[in-house]
């Protein structure tokens, strides 16, 4: 593309405004960063804090903040299916071991086990699969059902 049309006479909508801050203040004689700054914002006219890259910063809660890594550890994962999650599968297998988690492992467990039941990750149950397939050869000739549900 060598140029940009913009054609003002027809209309998209509104246009989002821009004009935000990064983060914003830290309170340097407060160790209670729970201080709300939003009058100031909004006496300043600011329309939102953006919390882009605020994980990389302890003061702002470090890898508790609601950066977009920390939301969306794994762009590739199914949102359909988190028990398919690499965090997901290292978190299950480190549960059944009693090994502690880390924050994107417990985030991808209570994501895919949110009704508490706990699910077989994609990768192991189409392993298990795949391994009782291979010592009884007759399940290759017959319909076999995945039916997701909750079990009880």
């Amino acid at each position: 593309m060598d140029h940009v049309v913009i054609d003002f006479a027809q209309k998209l909508g509104a246009v989002k405004p821009m004009h935000a801050v990064n983060n914003g203040p830290v309170y340097k004689f407060s160790a209670d960063q729970r201080i709300t700054n939003l009058p100031a914002y909004k006496e300043a006219g600011i329309p939102y804090a953006r919390t882009h890259d605020a994980s990389f910063y302890a003061t702002y809660g470090g890898e508790h903040t609601v950066d977009i890594i920390a939301i969306f550890p794994n762009f590739d994962a199914d949102p359909d299916d988190p028990a398919a999650a690499p965090e997901y599968r290292s978190a299950w297998l480190k549960n059944i071991r009693r090994l502690p988690l880390n924050d994107a492992e417990k985030r991808a467990f209570s994501n895919a086990s949110g009704a508490g039941a706990e699910v077989i990750p994609t990768q192991t149950a189409n392993e298990i699969i795949s391994k009782v397939k291979t010592l009884a050869p007759m399940l290759n000739e017959v319909t076999l059902l995945h039916v997701k549900g909750a079990v009880k």
